[in-house]
């Protein structure tokens, strides 16, 4: 029994048939006539190569970067790059394989670019669209976690440090012991927290 000729559109053991070759040639053709067009100002022209190629790039772009915000953003710079350096397209190869090279260039940095800024899911986008930040509303007690808390802290220590500069030795003494009798009561209640150097 003989085999259906193969259809446009399908492979045919990893061959393209001739009516595929012949439409990809056809195509080259068009691309190449709507490039010098474009090259020459007719901005209809460059638009009819984005319908033409507009969701192949959306798609590559998806695919290498994994985020369709970003995706979205390559896809625009992809076509923006294309149409200002357009007078530099040389019709050495056809003009999907150079949009494919801008639109991988621009994935590649766009994935250098996250790997240098260590980008982390605490950093999402909300249902608006806006970047949310899921670490803001995390506290951290640390000393230095916090320098605004640092400063003011510091500042109360300095005018602490002032007012009992400004003591004589028998008040010194008196807001000592309080100080004293002030700990050890906590202690007792068990409302200091031990750091393991005194036990």
């Amino acid at each position: 029994m003989a085999k259906a000729a193969a259809q446009p559109g399908t492979r045919n053991g990893g061959k393209l048939t001739q009516a595929q070759l012949d439409a990809r040639a056809q195509q080259r053709t068009e691309d190449d006539e709507l490039i010098r067009e474009a090259q020459k100002g007719q901005r209809t022209a460059f638009d009819a190569l984005v319908r033409r190629y507009d969701q192949s790039v959306l798609r590559l772009a998806l695919h290498m970067l994994g985020n369709e915000q970003d995706a979205q953003d390559v896809h625009q710079e992809a076509f923006i790059k294309a149409y200002r350096h357009l007078g530099n397209f040389r019709f050495e190869c056809s003009f999907y394989t150079w949009l494919y090279r801008i639109v991988t260039n621009l994935c590649l940095d766009q994935l250098r670019r996250r790997k240098s800024r260590r980008e982390d899911p605490a950093t999402v986008l909300d249902a608006s669209g806006d970047e949310m930040d899921l670490m803001a509303n995390i506290t951290d007690d640390r000393a230095m976690a916090n320098p605004g808390r640092e400063l003011d802290r510091k500042v109360m220590s300095e005018r602490i440090g002032e007012a009992l500069n400004k003591l004589t030795p028998r008040e010194l003494n008196g807001v000592r012991a309080e100080a004293l009798s002030g700990a050890e009561a906590a202690d007792d209640r068990g409302d200091v927290e031990h750091d393991g150097r005194d036990g």
